[in-house]
């Protein structure tokens, strides 16, 4: 899953991108990328955006999903250089723009939950 902030079109050019990357590289090789190559490979996406960002076409992803190699959920945001940053059990961040009224959205993700739990509760946070 990713969640992107942002100037709307770089942000969706930059998912159809990466998407695009992902199924190249699957093509090639084989096999589905990692979890921590489908990271690098948005980080890197996020550095060829620099410019753009640099004249306020800012686009902010939040990448989450299953670590197989792993066996848990991760999730990575990042900086509009690129830099990634791993986030521990949740994500939050304001809402609107500037933040608005302080609002807060949380993703979370459980590691105690069984598979068949976390497709029951479908994407319902706690």
């Amino acid at each position: 899953m990713m969640a992107i902030a942002g100037a709307a079109g770089p942000a969706v050019e930059m998912v159809r991108m990466f998407q695009l990357e992902l199924e190249h590289f699957e093509k090639l090789d084989g096999q589905p990328l990692t979890f921590e190559g489908k990271a690098n490979r948005l980080s890197f996406l996020l550095r060829q955006n620099l410019p753009a960002a640099m004249q306020g076409l800012v686009v902010m992803p939040i990448f989450a999903g299953y670590d197989h190699e792993k066996s848990r959920g991760r999730i990575y945001k990042f900086d509009i250089t690129g830099g990634r940053f791993r986030e521990a059990d949740f994500y939050a961040d304001r809402l609107g723009r500037q933040g608005r009224a302080g609002s807060l959205k949380m993703v979370l993700h459980h590691t105690e939950l069984a598979r068949e739990q976390v497709i029951e509760r479908g994407g319902r946070g706690r």
